[in-house]
């Protein structure tokens, strides 16, 4: 069944080339993005010659946590976007020219990625005005805690004053130039994602008792944040943080990314009712369209997507 002729299914899982791409069809303000937990190494793609290759171990199985919790929590789905293929042949986190290294079929690849990430944003921004997206990572660094990547370096953490240019910068600078709280409280306070997560039991960097990272290593965001989300001179009103998943705790087995699943849920929610404006476990019906999401996407959906019957339910 071609994606968008019948509508899509919040919940329901449709894939793109050779079952490359994975979309999980939402309906929450919400996009989760796990461009490098895949593990097919399909032929017909040549291997790249440089680059970073290792895999974000189980990151695309913690999306689909993530999927889960949602809908555990408020009876809705986040837009979910996989990529299922190894970091050796593709690294959609990287500009084309690095990500796909120039061979035809991995370009198309990388393309498909991009396009589902903005055929998301458009759903989302036609049916709740503003939203956020959330870039999945795994981090092997030796500090055991997440690191939340905004688009500023560690070092400009660190010194803990900003300029107008590092805050033009920002993956989520719309949001910081509309919220009525601080620079300071939205990227680190307390309401800050990391400051939520923190007080789960998740250590977090940049959160009230990590502002920074110190001496220690840190990621500061990459190409999905910086291209999707809203920094200068980026428009629109999805706003993009990634998330760089410590192993231990977080993402090793089935019951930690579950259980990490649902205070990430559970700290977003409070995240979007204190920065964004809306509170993902009592969204009223979406407002009425000039377009009706499915109209949305099948109209800005460049991609024949079929559809898989799969379990909406199902925590991998």
């Amino acid at each position: 069944m071609a994606f968008g002729q019948s509508g899509y299914v919040p919940g329901q899982t449709y894939y793109g080339t050779n079952n490359y791409t994975e979309y999980v069809a939402g309906n929450l303000p919400l996009i989760i993005s796990a461009p490098h937990g895949g593990s097919d190494l399909p032929s017909a793609l040549p291997d790249r010659t440089y680059g970073t290759f290792s895999e974000d171990l189980n990151t695309d199985n913690l999306a689909r946590a993530v999927r889960t919790a949602c809908f555990n929590r408020f009876g809705r789905y986040p837009h979910v976007i996989i990529c299922n293929v190894q970091r050796k042949k593709i690294d959609c986190n990287r500009e084309v020219l690095e990500g796909a290294q120039g061979f035809p079929a991995t370009v198309a690849l990388w393309n498909e990625y991009h396009d589902l990430i903005r055929m998301a944003k458009s759903n989302v921004t036609a049916t709740y005005g503003r939203g956020l997206l959330v870039d999945l990572h795994g981090h092997g660094h030796a500090i055991q805690r997440c690191e939340l990547g905004y688009n500023l370096s560690g070092s400009a953490l660190n010194l803990g004053s900003f300029s107008t240019s590092q805050k033009n910068a920002l993956s989520m600078r719309e949001l910081t130039q509309r919220t009525r709280v601080s620079f300071e409280e939205i990227l680190r306070g307390p309401s800050s994602l990391g400051g939520l997560l923190q007080t789960r039991g998740f250590p977090s960097v940049p959160s009230p008792q990590y502002p920074g990272p110190g001496a220690d290593e840190y990621f500061s965001g990459g190409y999905i944040v910086e291209t999707h989300g809203t920094m200068s001179p980026n428009p629109g009103l999805i706003n993009a943080i990634q998330i760089e998943c410590n192993l231990t705790g977080v993402r090793d087995t089935l019951d930690n990314r579950a259980a990490f699943a649902a205070q990430l849920v559970d700290s977003l929610d409070e995240f979007f009712s204190t920065h964004v404006g809306m509170r993902l476990s009592s969204l009223s019906a979406p407002p009425a369209l000039s377009r009706s999401a499915d109209q949305i996407l099948a109209e800005d959906n460049p991609l024949s997507l079929s559809l898989s019957v799969d379990d909406p339910a199902a925590v991998l």
